[in-house]
């Protein structure tokens, strides 16, 4: 099945993990060897420059080996379907994460929602309340995953 736009876009976001994380780690050792270069009387050696680059190198590699599938994904746009049965749906209040602020003088308390849940597979899934509200326990539903990294795309009731 091909993937919508929609879905591509969904795993473009999920690679900004591999992106951040060995940009990170670069940015990390340019600082280290920026000062290294001020405490050497900014002055270049070869090390410095070795070091940059191998560190460079190294946070390309570590990009690539977490973001390949996602990659290979997007190139091939396909996706995979498994027909699964609801377990259970649960319903529950939660919080928003960072929403309340306390401090001496001002106090605002937390967001309240409502958190939709169905256990598919003895895993929870979140989703949204009008799909929640069409299905039951007992009902079969299709997953989408994308074929190479195996990344949840969403569902669809089986009639």
């Amino acid at each position: 099945m091909r993937m919508n736009d929609a879905d591509i876009k969904e795993i473009k976001i999920a690679c900004r993990a591999g992106i951040i994380i060995p940009a990170n780690l670069f940015l990390l050792s340019f600082l280290i060897a920026s000062a290294l270069f001020i405490d050497n009387g900014f002055t270049l050696s070869f090390s410095l420059i070795f070091s940059l680059l191998t560190t460079l190198i190294i946070s390309g590699f570590v990009s690539f080996l977490i973001n390949r599938n996602y990659y290979r994904d997007i190139r091939d746009q396909e996706k995979d379907e498994s027909f699964s049965i609801v377990q259970k749906k649960q319903h529950k209040k939660d919080f928003e994460a960072g929403s309340g602020v306390i401090t001496k003088f001002l106090a605002k308390p937390m967001r309240e929602f409502i958190r939709y849940d169905i256990i598919v597979d003895n895993t929870i899934y979140r989703v949204d309340e009008k799909f929640y509200n069409e299905c039951a326990e007992g009902d079969r539903i299709i997953l989408y995953f994308a074929r190479h990294s195996r990344y949840h795309l969403g569902f669809e009731l089986k009639k």
